[in-house]
């Protein structure tokens, strides 16, 4: 099996009974994202309306694998396969701390400037949260927005990815009160 192949990806389409809406990619795990997103049927993908990308890297951290997957038409296919997806990136020291360019690179440079401005969101991690450890130990369990009855995937690296079921959370961000700035103010 190939370093780079989508079946590194598989996971059932509900946890007990709930369907799998949000994925959670943390670091390399940003590879099981797009990896579900060539693998997956189209109805599969559908089911799909968040997906998270928490402190995805620096430049030196991606590599033929991220390259290689086409991750902008991958993403862009499924930005526009409907207007309620959303993308949503949360930068920690290794993504923010140059300046976003291997998220603008390799995963949006084939994104349509209107699906970025629209279905993108991104955002540096506060301090105390914003080291790489521990934008994982506190977002993937916190104050992201859950929609009503979803379950969320959260794939952890390349040999353990997790899965976790999280209750929907009451609090939902609002790019309107900058808690989530798109992803153009943010550069």
């Amino acid at each position: 099996m190939s370093q780079c192949s989508p079946t590194h990806a598989t996971f059932p389409t509900t946890i007990n009974g709930t369907t799998i809406s949000q994925l959670v990619g943390y670091s390399l795990g940003r590879l099981g994202l797009l990896y579900y997103l060539k693998a997956a049927s189209a109805e599969d993908r559908a089911q799909i309306n968040t997906i998270i990308m928490l402190d995805p890297g620096s430049p030196s951290d991606f590599g033929s694998c991220d390259t290689g997957i086409g991750a902008g038409q991958l993403l862009e296919n499924w930005l526009s396969s409907s207007s309620g997806n959303r993308l949503v990136i949360i930068g920690g020291s290794l993504t923010v701390g140059n300046n976003w360019q291997a998220v603008t690179q390799d995963y949006l440079k084939g994104v349509s400037s209107s699906l970025i401005t629209s279905q993108v969101y991104a955002c540096a991690a506060n301090s105390p949260y914003s080291s790489h450890g521990a934008v994982m130990s506190h977002y993937a369990l916190s104050d992201i927005p859950h929609h009503s009855q979803s379950a969320r995937v959260t794939l952890r690296g390349p040999t353990s990815p997790g899965l976790r079921r999280h209750r929907p959370r009451p609090r939902q961000l609002s790019p309107s009160a900058g808690q989530l700035p798109r992803l153009s103010e943010a550069r």
